[in-house]
């Protein structure tokens, strides 16, 4: 292909130089006719024009090989012989302009022959570095090659082995499928059972639940019964049934007798009283029975074990209540009437109306009743799923539980840390009594839309298909001066 383009180039250039050369003839010939010429014309303007130059300006173009008419003076008109030299001189001029084309074209057709000899130079570059590059190339294709020649030679002398090896290993995959499926169908099977057992254990947890409680009853009439007995006959009967009377006190330590005047009442166990100052007595307000029978279970022990111990001031029981109403308009719209009772530094009413909570005991049975005291809280169903994921401090009053005929009242139990942790697992769940999981499963269905029957929810729980949010209170701090300042309030809103 470079040759056939090289050879075209050369010929263009002998053509267009073997055109050069005749043009460039054809102009000094065409010179000199026009300089004959001219001495012809000035030969006639002047008046001592002689035949003989006519004669011999014949002579010399005939010599040239030029057979131009020059006319005789004897024969013809001057005037034509000037016409016929303006002709001659038109067609010197056409000759000079064809002259300046052919002179423009040869200066385009080098710079053309220039532009093509840098394009197959830079061509040529090109193909001599790629030629290279694939040189390359295929060098190393040939070292991997034969590096693969040498694998493959060498995997034919262990194809046979490798071959016995793949099968057992086909075989022991095939095993191994059997023996999952075999699994697969005993793990089914077991969770059926274990649904089943789940089911007759809930039921025989209802039913014991049910036994106890008449249980319980029965022991009031037996207690009650012996009462009246004269004291020879009730010490024959205890004697005659101790282990009757060592199951009566095993379970008066769990369920509290309904007939307190019959028998002394037993303290339960309040495991959440961790940081009780040597000043309290330990006793949780009489007026929360429910709140008193719940035991923590013993990992959520664990977790509020590890909290400090942090010593609070005394104060009344019967004083330190505060009903709903109060709570609401001195901690919200009326909370300017409380800054007059606070220190100048404590008047925030941001962090006032911003930070404090007021569960319930009755919602939330791991709620601590006393300040001092670590809890838990049933919070993040609904909109509050997302809430105390990053821990919070907050003043909490705690509602106690309603008496007759009056509204709920609130107790202030300090500044905690509120911090969202866990939910309660199945077993944590099954600690709950059957009214607070009822009263939690309708809590469920009104804030999260649930449209189920409280049955189902309640079964969803015991399943572990939904679980109860849960969130740490961690007692931190017993505010003196948002106590006093409600303290005082209340005191003038009732002598007012």
């Amino acid at each position: 292909m470079d040759e056939v383009f090289w050879s075209n180039v050369v010929k263009c250039w002998s053509d267009a130089a073997a055109n050069v050369i005749v043009l460039r003839k054809e102009l000094a010939k065409v010179q000199e006719e026009r300089a004959l010429y001219r001495s012809l014309v000035d030969s006639f303007r002047r008046s001592d024009f002689n035949p003989s130059d006519l004669r011999r300006t014949e002579r010399v173009a005939e010599e040239d090989g030029h057979s131009v008419p020059i006319p005789h003076n004897d024969d013809v008109d001057p005037t034509i012989q000037v016409e016929l030299m303006q002709d001659a001189e038109a067609g010197l001029g056409r000759a000079k302009e064809e002259y300046r084309r052919l002179q423009q074209e040869l200066a385009a057709s080098t710079e053309h022959i220039k532009a093509l000899k840098l394009e197959n130079e830079k061509i040529a570059s090109n193909h001599q570095q790629e030629t290279t590059k694939f040189k390359d190339e295929i060098r190393k294709l040939v070292v991997i090659n034969e590096d693969l020649q040498k694998s493959l030679a060498l995997s034919k002398e262990h194809s046979p082995k490798s071959l016995v090896a793949y099968r057992d290993l086909e075989r022991q995959a095939e095993t191994l499928k059997l023996s999952v499926k075999d699994h697969e169908t005993e793990n089914q099977y077991l969770r059926d059972e274990l649904s089943a057992t789940q089911d007759r254990l809930h039921r025989a947890e209802e039913n014991s639940k049910v036994l106890l409680a008449s249980i319980i009853k029965l022991q009031g009439i037996t207690r009650h019964s012996a009462i009246l007995r004269p004291l020879s006959n009730m010490s024959l009967y205890s004697e005659s049934h101790g282990s009757s009377g060592k199951l009566s006190i095993n379970l008066t330590n769990h369920f509290p007798d309904s007939n307190n005047n019959a028998t002394p009442k037993v303290k339960p166990y309040i495991p959440i009283d961790v940081t009780r100052s040597p000043h309290e007595s330990g006793v949780v307000d009489e007026r929360s029975p429910l709140h008193d029978a719940c035991v923590l279970p013993h990992d959520r022990q664990k977790m509020l074990a590890n909290f400090p111990q942090v010593a609070t001031p005394v104060t009344d029981a019967q004083n330190n209540v505060f009903e709903r109403n109060f709570l609401k308009k001195a901690l919200g719209e009326d909370v300017q009437s409380l800054f007059k009772y606070l220190p100048e530094s404590r008047i925030d009413r941001k962090a006032i109306t911003s930070s404090y909570l007021c569960p319930t005991l009755n919602h939330h049975v791991w709620c601590p009743s006393s300040p001092g005291q670590h809890g838990f809280l049933f919070v993040g169903l609904g909109k509050e799923k997302d809430s105390y994921k990053s821990p919070v401090v907050r003043n909490l009053f705690v509602g106690l539980p309603k008496e007759q005929s009056k509204c709920r009242t609130f107790r202030y139990l300090g500044k905690y840390k509120v911090t969202r942790v866990k939910p309660l697992s199945v077993d944590e769940w099954n600690t709950l009594s059957s009214d607070v999981k009822h009263m939690y499963a309708k809590l469920t269905s009104d804030k999260t839309g649930d449209v189920r029957p409280l049955e189902d929810i309640m079964l969803a729980y015991d399943k572990g298909t939904l679980s109860v949010p849960c969130v740490q209170l961690q007692f931190i701090s017993f505010d003196d001066h948002i106590y006093s300042a409600l303290l005082a309030h209340q005191n003038d809103i009732r002598e007012n």
